[in-house]
C-alpha cells in the first residue's frame, strides 16, 4: 500500500558533512541543520552517515540536530585529513551496506559532489533498497570566466563516479536548475532527474526588521566560511577600488562574519591594502547570532566562486536585504538582476565594485529589492522541503514495489 504519513520509512543521509557528538547530543556545522531537522520532522527516523567527531563542548557556530537523530561514523578522520577520495567512497560504500542491513534502512539519501555521497547511492543499490542521489554543489557548471573550478583529473573522477551514482540511483534531484542542465549534458537521462528544490533554512531569519532609515555610515555584510573558492581575497580587491571612488564621509563598511583556514592571510590583505579601518573581522558566530549582524546590515555580499543554491543569499532575502552575489550555479534562479540584489562576475573585481556602487547609490531601490527579496524567500521554508522530500520517497518506493509486482506476476 502507499505510504502516506510520516514516520513509516527509516531512511539514512550520506553527506560529506562535520558532526560532532558533545553530551550524547549532536551537532553539525555548515548550516545544514534545518534539513535535517525537516527530514526528520517528515519521516520520523532519520540516521546519518558522515565525519563525526567527539567533543568536550560545541564549537563555534555549530547547529542542534533533533534528539532522534543518530549520527554514524563513515571513517577515521585520517582519511578526511588525507583526503583520500577513492577510499573514502568505497568506504561509504561498504558503511552504507552494514547500516541498511543493520538496521533495516528502507531508502537512502545520498548528498554530493562528495565522493561520501556518491558512495551511499553505490551502496544502497549494493544492499538492495532504493536511494535518491541529491546534488548540492556546481561543480559541474562552467565558471562565468571558463576557468575549471576543480583540477581536470579530479572533475574525471567524480563525472565518472556521479555518473554511476545516478545510474545506481532511482532519482536525481538538483538544488538548482543550472546543475540539472549539466546533469542533462552529461547523460543523465532526463526522467530521472527531479525538478530542483533547494535545501531548507532557519526561518527566523523572517523576524529580522525590514529597515526604512539608513544610518550615516552602511554596512555591507559577508557571512560564511573563510576558505578558498569563496573568494573573499576578491571581495576585499573590490571593495578597495570602491573605496576609491567614493568621498571619505560616504566610505561603507565591510563586515565579515565567520571564521576558517584563510582568515589570518585575509586580515593581513586587509591591512596591505589600508582597510583596516573599513573592514571589521568579526570571527565566528552561532548560527542563532547571524540575524544580529543582518538588522545592521544594509546589503549582503555573496562573492563565492561556485554555489549550489546558497543558504547565506537566501537567509539575506528572509531578512529583507538586497543581495549582491556572484552569477554562479544557484544564484541566479535567487537573485533576479534588479529585483532582489544585483549580479556580478566573481573573476572580475571591477565588475564586483561596480555592483557595490550601484547598491550603495540607490537607497530607495535597495530598500525595493530587499521587499521583494523577502516575498520570494517564502517559497523555500523547511516545512515544503520536508513535505517535497517525503512525496519523492514515497513514489520512489511505491515504483519500486509496482516494479517487484509486475516482476512477480510475469
Amino acid at each position: 500500500m502507499p505510504l502516506e504519513k510520516a514516520g513509516q520509512m527509516r531512511v539514512l543521509v550520506v553527506a560529506h558533512k562535520q558532526h560532532f557528538l558533545v553530551d550524547g547530543l549532536y551537532c553539525t556545522v555548515g548550516g545544514t541543520a534545518p534539513e535535517y531537522h525537516a527530514l526528520y520532522q517528515a519521516f520520523g527516523d532519520l540516521r546519518i552517515l558522515g565525519c563525526l567527531r567527539r567533543a568536550e563542548s560545541p564549537p563555534q557556530g555549530v547547529e542542534w540536530l533533533p534528539t532522534g537523530v543518530r549520527v554514524h561514523q563513515v571513517a577515521p578522520r585520517i582519511f578526511w585529513r588525507a583526503y583520500l577520495p577513492q577510499l573514502l567512497g568505497i568506504k561509504a560504500a561498504l558503511q552504507t551496506v552494514y547500516l541498511v542491513r543493520r538496521h533495516r534502512i528502507d531508502m537512502v539519501i545520498g548528498k554530493a559532489p562528495m565522493e561520501v555521497g556518491f558512495g551511499g547511492v553505490i551502496g544502497a543499490k549494493l544492499a538492495g533498497v532504493p536511494s535518491l542521489l541529491r546534488l548540492v554543489g556546481d561543480w559541474l557548471t562552467p565558471a562565468s570566466s571558463g576557468k575549471p573550478r576543480l583540477p581536470e583529473r579530479t572533475l574525471r573522477y567524480r563525472r565518472r563516479l556521479m555518473l554511476l551514482a545516478a545510474r545506481c540511483s532511482d532519482r536525481v534531484a538538483a538544488v538548482s536548475t543550472a546543475i540539472a542542465e549539466s546533469l542533462l549534458a552529461l547523460g543523465v537521462p532526463q526522467q530521472e532527474i527531479v525538478k530542483p528544490f533547494p535545501n531548507p533554512f532557519v526561518e527566523t531569519f523572517f523576524d529580522v526588521p525590514a529597515w526604512s532609515v539608513v544610518s550615516a555610515r552602511k554596512t555591507l555584510l559577508y557571512s560564511g566560511r573563510l576558505v578558498e573558492g569563496k573568494n573573499v581575497e576578491r571581495l576585499l580587491e573590490a571593495f578597495r577600488i570602491l573605496l576609491g571612488r567614493l568621498e571619505p564621509d560616504r566610505w561603507p563598511e565591510l563586515k565579515i562574519v565567520g571564521d576558517g583556514y584563510l582568515r589570518p592571510k585575509l586580515e593581513q590583505q586587509a591591512v596591505k591594502m589600508g582597510l583596516a579601518g573599513q573592514v571589521k573581522f568579526v570571527g565566528p558566530v552561532p548560527h542563532e547570532r547571524v540575524p544580529d549582524h543582518l538588522i545592521d546590515s544594509y546589503a549582503v555580499v555573496q562573492p563565492s566562486l561556485s554555489e549550489g543554491m546558497s543558504k547565506a543569499i537566501l537567509e539575506a532575502m528572509a531578512a529583507g536585504r538586497p543581495v549582491a552575489a556572484s552569477a554562479v550555479g544557484g544564484n541566479p534562479e535567487l537573485v533576479e538582476d534588479g529585483v532582489t540584489g544585483y549580479l556580478f562576475d566573481p573573476y572580475d573585481t571591477v565588475d564586483m565594485a561596480n555592483v557595490l556602487e550601484r547598491l550603495l547609490s540607490d537607497e530607495a531601490r535597495a530598500v525595493t529589492m530587499g521587499l521583494n527579496g523577502r516575498v520570494r524567500a517564502r517559497a523555500y521554508d523547511g516545512e515544503a522541503f520536508g513535505r517535497r522530500m517525503l512525496e519523492l520517497a514515497t513514489e520512489i518506493l511505491n515504483r519500486r514495489k509496482g516494479s517487484s509486482h509486475e516482476g512477480m506476476s510475469a
